[in-house]
């Protein structure tokens, strides 16, 4: 079962190199559908109305992932947490710990796996 809301701490023993500032205790939260599709429209560009194609930033879509799953940064970071701050300031060890904790988060529950993820046909080679 997945959690709805989970703390992560960081610390320096994993974020060696991270600014004082951003070291401490974020709080989490799944997002709600109507989140997941904003952060998904956020990070796209049409490039093709007609045929329904898009170009999807994962940069940008983990950047509206962190926006939107992490409710309370540390203390530290009050009135700075911001898109421009993540993009600009956001140590890598600390962006690649929440980016993977926002993502567990907000998987996807086994049952959607089960429904997602169908098993492969009798052992056919995929052609190409």
């Amino acid at each position: 079962m997945l959690e709805k809301e989970k703390i992560v701490t960081i610390t320096s023993e994993i974020a060696p190199y991270a600014p004082e500032e951003q070291l401490g205790d974020y709080h989490l939260r799944r997002w709600t559908w109507y989140e997941s599709q904003g952060a998904k429209e956020k990070a796209s560009t049409i490039i093709d109305a007609k045929k329904g194609l898009i170009r999807m930033s994962v940069n940008d879509l983990y950047l509206h992932v962190m926006l939107t799953t992490i409710r309370d940064p540390p203390k530290t970071l009050e009135g700075k947490w911001n898109a421009d701050y993540i993009r600009d300031q956001l140590d890598e060890d600390v962006g690649n710990i929440l980016r993977d904790a926002c993502r567990d988060i907000n998987g996807m529950t086994e049952r959607e796996q089960r429904g997602f993820l169908r098993p492969s046909e009798l052992e056919k080679d995929t052609p190409g």
